[in-house]
């Protein structure tokens, strides 16, 4: 098998078995000057660990960076949201966009290599956590 097909393989099998950074890791900052809040609240769905903390900017000036990381009940990181300021909070890492986007550059490879019969049994091998995030057309395609 090329050898950057198997790199972007070993990256998703990392993610797939990687629960992300922990809200006991993040919960430390606390303790560090920056940070001024940390809050952690559990939902029926999952668990939102909110950290906020001061940037100071060139001109001496602050802002506020308020995180908020999104797990599920069995403690895996599922997205991370970031507001600056006072904007609204934008998606800054989402572990199903990450799943879909490993799994098109790896089907990609696989056609430039010339191994487009591969792509079928490849998505197939594929837990149905990460199956669910590429879409029915990237399986029809395949």
């Amino acid at each position: 098998m090329n050898k950057s097909i198997q790199n972007k393989i070993n990256t998703l099998l990392e993610l797939k078995l990687s629960k992300g950074v922990q809200p006991s890791e993040l919960s430390q900052a606390i303790f560090e000057k920056e940070y001024f809040s940390t809050h952690i609240d559990k939902h029926d769905n999952g668990v939102i660990l909110k950290l906020s903390y001061s940037d100071e900017l060139k001109n001496d000036k602050k802002q506020i960076i308020t995180m908020n990381y999104h797990y599920s009940l069995d403690g895996t990181l599922q997205e991370i949201h970031e507001s600056v300021g006072n904007q609204t909070m934008s998606i800054q890492w989402s572990r199903k966009s990450r799943y879909k986007s490993l799994v098109l550059e790896i089907t990609l490879k696989m056609m430039t290599c010339g191994m487009e019969s591969k792509i079928s049994a490849f998505l197939q091998t594929l837990p149905e956590e990460i199956r669910s995030t590429i879409g029915e057309s990237t399986l029809k395609a395949a």
